[in-house]
């Protein structure tokens, strides 16, 4: 996969979520030692949008997008929701508590509980979880974001992975 190749997935990706991105601010790479070759397994990505600073990755593997990040000049314009953020976690991925998503999933909780309960339901219907039973979303707002943790019983929410 060339460098072009993967800046035109990041921009189809920010396409549906209403993110216009133009070209890279930086651009980086992870490359490995592949038989004899220096290969790149991934590309990482910043761009300018006029919402906002966009980060992103692209695994040249799988050929996709692996993270995708708008970070919102206005505050109160809407984060993405976990799964665009990152779309190759399900839901009970162990990288929401110890890993990559773990800083996101309390920020992107934070900033939906200050919502009212009209932008909440605005929100839910421009970004409906997704329904496909391997990734685990479906329902993430009625079961999860819409219900507070207790902290009554932790390791019990531990254990049923709440995102």
């Amino acid at each position: 996969m060339r460098k072009s190749d993967a800046i035109n997935l990041v921009r189809a990706y920010a396409a549906q979520f209403d993110v216009r991105c133009g070209d890279p601010r930086t651009v980086s790479t992870r490359r490995t030692l592949d038989s004899l070759f220096l290969r790149v397994d991934w590309y990482r990505f910043s761009f300018d949008t006029e919402s906002g600073p966009v980060e992103a990755s692209v695994s040249r593997r799988m050929r996709s997008v692996s993270y995708f990040e708008l970070k919102p000049i206005d505050p109160k314009r809407f984060l993405l929701p976990l799964w665009a953020v990152f779309p190759h976690y399900t839901s009970v991925t162990i990288g929401w508590r110890m890993g990559y998503g773990e800083k996101y999933k309390y920020r992107w909780h934070a900033w939906y509980r200050s919502l009212s309960d009209e932008d909440r339901r605005k929100y839910k219907q421009r970004f409906p979880a997704p329904t496909d039973e391997e990734r685990c979303w479906e329902g993430f707002y009625e079961q999860i974001a819409d219900v507070p943790a207790t902290g009554q019983n932790p390791i019990a929410e531990l254990i049923i992975g709440r995102v």
